[in-house]
């Protein structure tokens, strides 16, 4: 969580000496941003053109003292950088043009306006902010060209990559790791592995040693072309030439095996062998397999180790896992995951609570169908329009025989409608023929009946 302080120093007469320190920065607290973000543009007006500092510290946190301070233009590259870390492009936009009233623009403000757009990624307004800055007579450096290489990268058109890079050599600059990385990242996208391959063979031949990040691209790209045999050749070529053995590599090596989780566990032996421990997304993904295969005993297991390691688990944790138990309609273990989530002070997750619905409709039984429905009536907020878990409702439904009589023919009994006369007449709209069980599941969802 973001949490700031402003620290008032005796010695100061003024709120001219203002140092305001923060600590603690993460990108999943937004709201507490904007506030702090609010609080710094009101200070920056108050105090004008005089000067005023501003610093993003991770660990350790640090105290500032009254003569580190700088002009307001830090301020506000600071707070570009965050809101292009936010994917924030119009706030970030706005925030340059209070800069351009209070002092002229340097290249680190336009390198973050670029950063901004790729992030969504926006690559026609990444190419404006670099013509701009150009207009700037400001030079274009390499940080702008990796910005817009990763907003290609997500697009995967390997086509504009090729003239992103040639526009870059015509600038003076020559392409580096992070360059060739990023286009390997493109070709994940793209599913073109052969020039995947062919790039990592001309950095080799240029001497361009790669890192964890390439590693990882091509892990990437090995796994959407479905070729986890080429993953498990490269992985070892690339360890060889010198790449860490880390956790983010053999995660995404892992990424390859999701279909396989036998293979994936003797991944995991080789991991502890390197002495490299494995970590929550390596069980995630040890879930996600689990579910794929329907295997509720193998995600148990690995649910047990997770908690034997100490390991905390995320959302994806619960829904992985919430799935493959689902699957073998063992909807009681779901619902104790969903109290559990509860008990953990965090926020009801569609996904999860989707997943007792599922449960119940694969489990075939009264009692299934009793806690569907009461699962249902308890977070009919969540699927308004949710059509996923109106289905399943509907399976579980319909598995219900109460007195020999199907829930839906009950249902279709107590359709009408009380008027203020206290009589009860037919509603006035009728049923698809070709769809009358899904029709009636979501009549059922909007009125609320009591069978």
């Amino acid at each position: 969580m973001l949490e700031f302080k402003f620290h008032f120093f005796p010695q100061c007469e003024s709120m001219t000496h203002l140092t305001v320190v923060i600590l603690g920065v993460k990108r999943d607290s937004l709201k507490k941003k904007d506030d702090f973000l609010g609080k710094c543009k009101n200070y920056i007006c108050f105090i004008g053109e005089k000067c005023c500092f501003c610093s993003f510290l991770r660990v350790p946190p640090l105290m500032l003292t009254s003569q580190a301070l700088l002009g307001p233009g830090v301020i506000f590259n600071t707070m570009l950088n965050m809101y292009a870390s936010a994917r924030e492009m119009k706030q970030a936009e706005a925030a340059f043009q209070e800069l351009v009233h209070k002092e002229t623009p340097d290249l680190f403000s336009f390198a973050a306006l670029v950063k901004a757009a790729s992030r969504l990624p926006d690559l026609n307004r990444s190419k404006l902010w670099m013509k701009r800055s150009k207009d700037a007579n400001l030079a274009v450096d390499a940080r702008m060209f990796n910005s817009l290489f990763a907003a290609i990268a997500q697009l995967g058109d390997l086509h504009e990559f090729d003239a992103a890079v040639h526009e870059m050599k015509a600038e003076g600059m020559e392409e580096d790791v992070v360059t060739c990385s990023t286009f390997i990242r493109a070709c994940a996208t793209a599913k073109d592995l052969k020039k995947a391959e062919k790039t990592l063979e001309r950095m080799e031949s240029k001497g361009l040693m790669p890192n964890i990040f390439t590693m990882n691209a091509m892990m990437t790209c090995c796994a959407t072309t479905g070729t986890p045999q080429k993953a498990e050749y490269w992985f070892a070529k690339l360890v060889k030439k010198g790449v860490p053995v880390e956790i983010i590599g053999f995660n995404s090596l892992l990424s390859n095996w999701t279909a396989d989780p036998a293979r994936m566990q003797q991944w995991i032996r080789r991991m502890n062998l390197a002495s490299v421990t494995p970590d929550t997304l390596t069980y995630n993904g040890l879930l996600n397999s689990s579910a794929r295969v329907c295997d509720e005993k193998l995600a148990q297991d690995i649910w047990k180790q997770m908690e034997q390691a100490s390991l905390r688990p995320t959302l994806a944790s619960y829904r992985a896992f919430s799935k493959a138990l689902a699957r073998q309609g063992l909807y009681q273990e779901v619902s104790e995951l969903v109290s559990r989530t509860s008990r953990e002070n965090r926020s009801p997750d569609t996904y999860v609570v989707r997943a007792v619905l599922t449960a119940c409709a694969q489990a075939k039984s009264p009692e299934a169908a009793k806690v569907a429905e009461e699962t249902f009536k308890s977070n009919a907020h969540m699927f308004e329009k949710d059509h996923y878990a109106l289905r399943a409702l509907r399976l579980a439904l319909t598995n219900q025989m109460r007195g020999g009589k199907s829930i839906f023919s009950r249902l279709k009994s107590k359709m009408h409608l009380e008027h203020s006369d206290g009589s009860k007449k037919p509603s006035s709209w009728t049923a698809p023929a070709d769809n009358e069980e899904v029709f009636l599941t979501q009549r059922y969802a909007v009125s609320n009946f009591v069978l």
